[in-house]
């Protein structure tokens, strides 16, 4: 929280962006169950491979580990590693720590090699961080963002002062970015790309710097891509990708809330003053160039990419935290950016406030829920049942992951841990039934069901609940949330 620094002291500068690094831990560590879409299922997803060779558990029945230099496999490893001494939820909340304070702390060190106006560009990075992807969990990505910025600027290090050393540096960053995930690696490749076609460093440092990429390249290239597998792309309409410019700020789930509005509003008045009629304002031709195809490429990405039953959602959203922060390193606010900073620390305030309080809101459905894993034992076979993420008009703070915590807590054998094939070290031995989304796409086998699974977790889905009323005993019930044993189980499917 340094946007003031031209008038603070140091010691005053270090003091508010520790600050800031608190508001941004705060809601992490007062709530006992972070309201994160996605995060149950990476945190479960980690357990298992920490126990796949645990007696005690009958994971191994369902899956297996597959480590492999891979994308995502660095937040699996470092989840594991961290499981040999501490237990998995504080060894999740750690993780979640280094997301928050990464993505800042990187912005600074790049833009300090950019010479940019470090501090308002730092302060930005303080508002992007609890972004809409973080909110439903995407950890990798998240990291992913902060893994760029760091690698650029390397990158402009190895640039200013060129030896073996700095190159060395670069390229166990760049491999170390390609595992974290692939859209920050191929952002870092971008820009680098675009900088060297508007710079023109000697080719030397030209070849170098792309060389760094080649083992992620090639690791890409032998990887599995389900290349019998069925492809489509969806592109996103004008409308959506005009109200994505402002969406990534939410902090409500209902976009309406006054508090949405101010931030929208607040956010488009810092856009129109940094560009309208503000003849003190200077750029850096070649970021802003950078900046620009950043932006150009939101626009001209898909939203949506689907290989069989694998869907990679909002792929042109995820540029925008990139295109926004280049534009601030390349731009000289001239004698506005103390209204500048005004704004964006107000934006701060409001949305860490909210958030911190939608976090604490969240705890008495959440603790509600953390009941429904005690009705069913240890070792169960159990299916849950939830909608799609684009089946409900807003997935913020919606617990459609919460039965990770039954896998964590009691043991239970699910099949829809994240297990991408050609991304993510845990993998199926084999294709579950039914697929996932199946009961609201296609007629789900009942009998079939009726003979895998010892219980059903089924929230969202109230459609659904006359015909496993039939088939089984409720045995919890909840708002949504609805818990059923499966009445008359055979073994497990070999």
């Amino acid at each position: 929280m340094a946007a003031f620094s031209w008038t603070l002291t140091g010691r005053m500068r270090i003091a508010l962006f520790v600050a800031g690094c608190v508001a941004l831990l705060l809601p992490l560590w007062i709530v006992r169950y972070p309201p994160l879409l996605d995060y149950p299922n990476h945190l479960a997803s980690s357990y298992v491979l920490a126990h796949l060779r645990d007696p005690q558990v009958h994971f191994s029945q369902l899956y297996r580990a597959d480590w492999a230099l891979s994308p995502y496999v660095a937040t699996d490893a470092t989840l594991v590693m961290l499981q040999r001494f501490l237990p998995v939820e504080l060894a999740g909340r750690i993780l979640l720590s280094i997301c928050v304070l990464a993505f800042p702390l990187s912005v600074m060190f790049f833009a300090r090699q950019v010479q940019a106006q470090r501090d308002l560009t730092v302060l930005w990075a303080f508002v992007l961080t609890y972004n809409i992807f973080f909110l439903v969990g995407f950890l990798q990505y998240c990291l992913s963002i902060a893994g760029c910025f760091a690698v650029l600027g390397l990158w402009l290090q190895y640039l200013d002062r060129p030896n073996i050393l700095r190159w060395l540096g670069l390229l166990a960053a760049v491999v170390a970015l390609y595992t974290l995930h692939l859209f920050g690696f191929a952002v870092a490749g971008l820009v680098i790309t675009v900088y060297v076609c508007v710079k023109r460093p000697p080719i030397r440092q030209v070849f170098l710097s792309l060389l760094a990429f080649v083992p992620g390249l090639f690791l890409i290239l032998r990887s599995e891509t389900g290349a019998k597998t069925a492809h489509h792309i969806i592109f996103g309409s004008l409308t959506r990708k005009l109200g994505w410019l402002v969406t990534w700020l939410e902090v409500h789930p209902k976009p309406n809330e006054p508090v949405n509005l101010v931030v929208f509003a607040l956010f488009v008045i810092f856009l129109v003053a940094l560009v309208w009629e503000n003849t003190a304002s200077r750029w850096n031709r070649d970021w802003i160039k950078v900046a620009a195809v950043l932006f150009a490429m939101y626009w001209l990405l898909p939203g949506r990419y689907e290989r069989g039953s694998d869907a990679f959602g909002d792929i042109d959203n995820r540029m925008l935290p990139f295109a926004f922060i280049m534009i601030l390193a390349a731009a000289d606010i001239g004698r506005r950016r103390r209204w500048f900073a005004a704004v964006a620390i107000i934006i701060f305030v409001i949305r860490m406030g909210s958030l911190t309080q939608e976090f604490v809101v969240e705890q008495p459905r959440l603790a509600q829920f953390a009941r429904s894993l005690e009705v069913v034992p240890v070792n169960a076979r159990v299916l849950p049942m939830t909608p799609p993420g684009v089946r409900i008009v807003s997935f913020l703070f919606e617990p459609i992951h919460f039965w990770g915590y039954g896998v964590i807590r009691r043991g239970w054998v699910s099949p829809y841990l994240f297990s991408i094939q050609g991304a993510q070290t845990l993998r199926l031995r084999d294709e579950p039934y039914p697929p996932l989304g199946a009961w609201t796409d296609e007629a789900l086998d009942w009998e079939r069901l009726r003979k895998m699974y010892d219980y059903v977790w089924s929230y969202h889905l109230p459609y659904l609940w006359p015909e496993l009323h039939s088939m089984g005993e409720l045995v919890f019930a909840d708002g949504d949330l609805e818990v059923f044993k499966i009445r008359s189980n055979l073994s497990l499917r070999k």
